[in-house]
Formats: C-alpha cells, sequence, structure tokens
C-alpha cells in the first residue's frame, strides 16, 4: 500500500534525526572514514606515490622501518591521551552544569556538532594511524615503507593537537551560562518562528458533539504527530482531526487523544496512531518551544538556590522569558494546518495563560523572598502588557499573576521598607 510506504519512509527520516542529535554519531562517522582513507591511501602506495617522494623529497620521509614503528607508535598512543583527557573534561563540564544549572541543558550542551567533529577527528586521526603503522614490517628490509601515508599521520596528528587547544576553549566558553542561555534563547526564537509558519493562513474548523472521540492507548509523553503524513491521511479520506492534549503533556490510556469528523475504520485509525509520537525521549526546543521556556526558568530557579545563589543569572533568564512571552502573544491555542488549501488537522498549544502560571509559580516558590529578583518579575509582567499583540484577555492574565506575586512577597519580605519598594513599581500597574 502506498501510504504505508510513505508512513514507513517519514518514520525512518525521525529516526535519522535521532541518530544525527547522538553525540557518537559524527565520531563513529569520522572513525570509519579513517579506515577507509587508510586503505585508499594503501592503494597509492602500490601505485609508487612514496617512491616518487623518496626520490624527489627525500628529507620528508621515513626510511627506517623500526622508527617508523616507534613515531607511528607514538603518535597513536599521544592521540589516546589527548582524547582520554577530552572526554573527561567533558564529564567533568557536564557534571558541573547538571549540578549549576539544570540537567534540561545538557542534551543542548552534548549535541553541539563542532564538538562532535574535533572528536571525530582524534577518532579519525587514531584509525588511520593504527591501520598505517599495521602495514608497517619492521623485519623485512627490502619492503618499501608506506612514507606518504606515515607522512600524513603526523599531519593529522599536528592537527590533532591544534584542535585540542581549540576545543578546550571552546568547550571552556560553552559551559559558562551566558552561553548557555543565549543558545537556548536562539533555539527557542527559531521554534516559535517556525510554529507560526507552519499555521495555516486561509481558514480553520469547529469540532462538534457528533465528532468520534478517540483515547490514548499507552503511557508517555505526547510529542507530537508527523504532520505531513497526517495531513495526507486526513485528505486522502476526507476527514478532520482535532488533537485534544497539547504538546509535552503526559497522558495514560484512556485519556482522549483526538477527535475525528467521523469515525475512521480500523486501518486508517492504525495509520493516524502510527503517526503520532508518545515516548519518553528526551525534550527538544526544536519540536515544541515550550521545552526551552522550562529551560531558562529551571535554570533560573536553580540560580537562586542556597548552593550556587547567583540572582544575576535569574535575572537573565526573566529578561528571556518576557522576550519568549512576548513572542507568543499572537499565538493561538490552536494550530491549525493545511495541505494543498486543505484544513484538514488541528493542534492543541499549551496556552499564554497556564505556561505563564506554571512558569510563574516555580520563581514564587524559589524567589519570593529576593527583593531584586521580586521587583524584575513584577517588571517582567508590566513588560509584557505594554507590547502590542497583549490583548485585554493577556493584561486579564498578568494581573492575576501580579496579585499572586505580591501576596507571596508580602508573606515573604519582613523589612517594610523593601516591601514599600515592590508595591511602588506595582502600583504603576498593568495598563
Amino acid at each position: 500500500m502506498a501510504v504505508t510506504a510513505i508512513l514507513e519512509q517519514l518514520h525512518l527520516k525521525r529516526i535519522w534525526r535521532k541518530l544525527t542529535h547522538s553525540i557518537g554519531f559524527i565520531p563513529v562517522i569520522m572513525g570509519l572514514c579513517g579506515v577507509l582513507t587508510a586503505y585508499l591511501l594503501g592503494f597509492l602506495e602500490d601505485w609508487g606515490i612514496s617512491r616518487f617522494l623518496n626520490e624527489n623529497f627525500e628529507s620528508v620521509l621515513i626510511r627506517s622501518a623500526g622508527t617508523a614503528t616507534s613515531v607511528m607508535t607514538y603518535l597513536a598512543g599521544g592521540i589516546i591521551s589527548i582524547m582520554v583527557f577530552s572526554f573527561s573534561m567533558v564529564m567533568l563540564l557536564l557534571n558541573q552544569a547538571s549540578s549549576n544549572f539544570s540537567p534540561r541543558v545538557l542534551p543542548g550542551l552534548i549535541s553541539v556538532k563542532k564538538h562532535q567533529y574535533i572528536i571525530g577527528n582524534f577518532l579519525f586521526s587514531l584509525l588511520f594511524i593504527t591501520f598505517v603503522a599495521v602495514k608497517i614490517k619492521p623485519n623485512d628490509d627490502t619492503y618499501e615503507l608506506p612514507g606518504f601515508s606515515m607522512l600524513v599521520g603526523i599531519v593529522l596528528t599536528v592537527n590533532c593537537l591544534f584542535s585540542f587547544i581549540y576545543f578546550i576553549d571552546s568547550i571552556s566558553k560553552a559551559i559558562q551560562i551566558d552561553n548557555i542561555l543565549k543558545n537556548i534563547r536562539r533555539l527557542v526564537i527559531q521554534s516559535i518562528k517556525s510554529d507560526s509558519a507552519m499555521r495555516s493562513d486561509h481558514g480553520s474548523f469547529e469540532t462538534g458533539p457528533d465528532w468520534k472521540v478517540y483515547t490514548s492507548e499507552e503511557f508517555g509523553y505526547y510529542k507530537g504527530i508527523n504532520q505531513e503524513a497526517m495531513l495526507n491521511l486526513s485528505k486522502e479520506h476526507h476527514f478532520q482531526i482535532a488533537f485534544l492534549a497539547y504538546q509535552g503533556k503526559y497522558i495514560s490510556p484512556g485519556e482522549a487523544l483526538f477527535s475525528c469528523s467521523k469515525a475512521l475504520e480500523k486501518e486508517v485509525i492504525a495509520s493516524v496512531r502510527h503517526n503520532i509520537y508518545i515516548n519518553l525521549d528526551p525534550e527538544d526546543v526544536m519540536e515544541n518551544y515550550v521545552y526551552g521556556f522550562k529551560q531558562v526558568a529551571e535554570v533560573g530557579v536553580r540560580a537562586m538556590s542556597p548552593g550556587v545563589n547567583d540572582p544575576a543569572t535569574a535575572m537573565t533568564t526573566i529578561d528571556y522569558l518576557s522576550e519568549f512571552f512576548c513572542l507568543i502573544l499572537p499565538l493561538d491555542t490552536l494550530k491549525f494546518l493545511e495541505k494543498d488549501d486543505y484544513v484538514g488537522v488541528s493542534l492543541h498549544v499549551i496556552s499564554f495563560g497556564e505556561l505563564l502560571s506554571e512558569l510563574m509559580m516555580e520563581y514564587r516558590m524559589y524567589c519570593k523572598g529576593d527583593v531584586i529578583v521580586s521587583q524584575k518579575l513584577v517588571l517582567m509582567l508590566q513588560q509584557i502588557s505594554k507590547h502590542p499583540d497583549c490583548t485585554e484577555s493577556h493584561k486579564a492574565i498578568l494581573k492575576e499573576e501580579l496579585e499572586k506575586l505580591l501576596f507571596d512577597v508580602e508573606k515573604s519580605i519582613e523589612n517594610p521598607k523593601d516591601l514599600e519598594s515592590i508595591r511602588g513599581i506595582i502600583r504603576l500597574g498593568i495598563h
């Protein structure tokens, strides 16, 4: 069946995405390329490239088999030491990031492509040198040494040394909290723009009491759908489908998952469920910008813990959240998808009020005793209210959060002067 083939192909694309986001994917590929390169240069050796270099550039090649074996062993051992130190440093910094910031930021640090390429470069050079060294026959004086391959191995080792210096500098900067937050900010903005671009401009539809409701059959986090496949199904079988759970919600069997404008056949239901992602995989900001909101908030809350005690970082996270909330103000809680002017799918998105209340609850719990951070939270709510896309319903939500914040602050801060300074800012109100 053609549709089934297409669905399987699209699922392979999702598996491919998981593979490419793994920290070991690029190093493994580059390591295999190192083995392949060693054998390819072996063919050049058979064609006499080392003989040519020995005749014209005698000084650049090693002519003694014993020296060649020692040098290649030395190079391979040096690269192994570099790799061990690099991995140890990565693990140490990741542990530090998890302790001081949030475990949720670790996938973003691990998936940095340039670091994977550097580690892949180490593995490429190590395997290349190893397989070149295997070809050396130290007990046969008549054997022509793979001089060109050994020269390439020396160049690769020098490259590894410079890459290692760059790696230390880069990983040290990547672990800095300002750079972590900037990276999350960049991903969140990209995700919001991508979400806005996918929304239908041609119309919408409304569900009714006659719509057939289908429930979940498994536990897990609802991670979204295969949008292309779902649009194809809805158009091919002439139905409209509305997904009831918002992305990132944990659902259980028997919980309402989606509803359709008509009852579906068993094969179609199976195809629909096949393209719904319910799993326990790590969160990806590019799949759902809400994850980015939560990561930033958790960094801010962790910064206010007694062990870290970093109010400056907490205030930076509040600034970023203020920007994020302004960006999602014009987005509706229902996202309609279309293909060829046919609007067939609607997705439920967590509302502005729900998301704001959830994140403010975390900050109120851990930051209500800090005057400066509390003032920053008030200013954030007021800043959002001044945005051109902020409607009256948004302002009502902001006022409610302001009242909750004031209630908690008054319970936690005893100094009347500090309380008065916060009340003074609150009096400016939300208009």
